[in-house]
């Protein structure tokens, strides 16, 4: 049995992607969720402070932005690095390796040379408290063109998830 359909809306829910908020049209009657989605309103500018910077810059000015878990941005950021510049990625686990063992030696000073590649299109993911940090990154002229950052609350307060299924908040 279907029964009217009440609006509900919780915004806004701060400390977490800015500003979110919660819209649902739920039918008590039924107990069941009729429409749900999320929304976030606030500005945090990524796209904007990053361009025209310098890639291996990234890890340093993205942890900033955030002010909440800027040690996940900045590994996103390095990772984003690392597989933009292929010959970085493929010899990841072959120099990290390397390096543990000058560390095991007591020799802690390293260096890897860093190429920025003229052109790019990356990604990095980090698991963070909440779920997957995702950074999308757009190099143009060896520079970033575009930087946008995609945090777990918006993947887990999303009715279709990542994934495009339920997310677990919503089929529990």
């Amino acid at each position: 049995m279907s029964g009217e359909l009440v609006e509900k809306v919780w915004e806004p829910i701060t400390r977490i992607v800015g500003s979110l908020g919660i819209h649902t049209k739920i039918d008590f009657a039924a107990r069941r969720v009729a429409e749900c989605r999320s929304t976030s309103s606030i500005f945090r500018g990524y796209s904007v402070f990053m361009r025209g910077k310098d890639p291996r810059d990234a890890h340093v000015i993205t942890s900033r932005i955030c002010g909440i878990c800027g040690d996940n941005h900045a590994t996103c950021a390095v990772w984003v690095g690392t597989v933009a510049s292929p010959e970085l990625f493929d010899g990841y686990l072959v120099r990290l390796e390397a390096a543990m063992a000058e560390v095991r030696a007591g020799r802690r000073e390293t260096w890897t040379p860093f190429t920025v590649p003229e052109d790019a299109v990356s990604c990095g993911f980090h698991e963070a408290v909440r779920g997957v940090l995702s950074h999308h990154v757009v190099i143009r002229d060896g520079k970033i063109a575009n930087d946008h950052p995609y945090p777990p609350t918006s993947w887990n307060a999303s009715p279709l998830g990542g994934g495009r299924t339920l997310s677990t908040t919503h089929t529990s």
